[in-house]
């Protein structure tokens, strides 16, 4: 496909489209898969400011889903050293997914002396409180 206007003016309509239409719950996701057909399709960086810039990106639960998802990859990596990895140990891992946290495991993984001592210590990391989410709350009874 070739849009005859400039990438400006294309990517200036998509924003527009996307901040008018978009559900509330999308409007993150939309830009973010806009910024990274954006960058795919045009090596100009300066374009993703017409989307919000690299922050929006970085900052999309897409892409810091991804993120964890390639650093939990990389703890249970460090920690095959004493062997393989319980399954309950990884399943702790992959839930983590606050990036404060996830610092914190990354050090410990490649710190720790036995797997023992670094599932007791992950344990020990405080963890954020979990954001509100609505739909976890009971529904009111009529």
């Amino acid at each position: 496909m070739h849009a005859d206007e400039p990438p400006e003016s294309v990517l200036l309509r998509c924003r527009e489209v996307i901040d008018q239409h978009a559900p509330a719950e999308e409007h993150e996701s939309l830009i973010t898969v806009t910024q990274v057909f954006t960058r795919l399709r045009y090596k100009d960086p300066n374009l993703l400011s017409i989307l919000g810039g690299k922050s929006v990106m970085i900052e999309s639960p897409l892409i810091r889903e991804i993120v964890a998802e390639v650093r939990q990859k990389d703890i249970l990596k460090f920690l095959t050293r004493f062997g393989p990895v319980p399954p309950e140990l990884e399943a702790e891992v992959k839930s983590i997914l606050d990036e404060s946290v996830m610092d914190a495991v990354v050090e410990l993984s490649t710190s720790c002396p036995d797997l023992e001592h670094f599932q007791a210590e992950m344990r020990a990391i405080p963890r954020p409180p979990e954001p509100w989410d609505p739909a976890d709350e009971p529904e009111p009874k009529a």
